[in-house]
């Protein structure tokens, strides 16, 4: 004989269904911890990977402008600070982690030395 405390659950289980989401979903509101903020997602909940990733691609093949100011970073040297970071340290604001930088690709890293000094340029 069921109670109804454990009828409610089986129809909680069987909500959540067999995929991922429903799953991690029900995980978060059975532990207390809030659900992950989702930087690829719409203000509506709605993925759009596929907007970011054809500006993305865009952006990355496009050729770099020479640079105006004399260098005072190099990509390389840029690349080898960020080898250097630990993994474990957590994320900025901007919630980019120590890992997903080592994973940049060779212009995204060119893209960052010349962020890098155009502040310096600045003061």
């Amino acid at each position: 004989m069921e109670t109804v405390a454990s009828e409610s659950w089986h129809t909680v289980i069987e909500r959540a269904g067999d995929d991922c989401s429903g799953i991690h979903h029900l995980y978060h509101r059975l532990s207390g911890k809030p659900t992950p903020i989702r930087p690829l997602m719409a203000n509506d909940g709605t993925p759009h990977e596929a907007i970011i990733e054809q500006h993305l691609k865009a952006y990355f093949e496009s050729p770099i402008a020479p640079a105006e100011d004399p260098v005072v970073f190099s990509p390389e040297q840029v690349q080898r600070m960020i080898r250097r970071t630990k993994l474990r340290k957590a994320p900025g604001p901007d919630r980019v982690t120590n890992e997903a930088l080592r994973h940049l690709p060779p212009r995204a890293i060119a893209t960052l030395a010349r962020l890098f000094n155009g502040i310096l340029g600045l003061s």
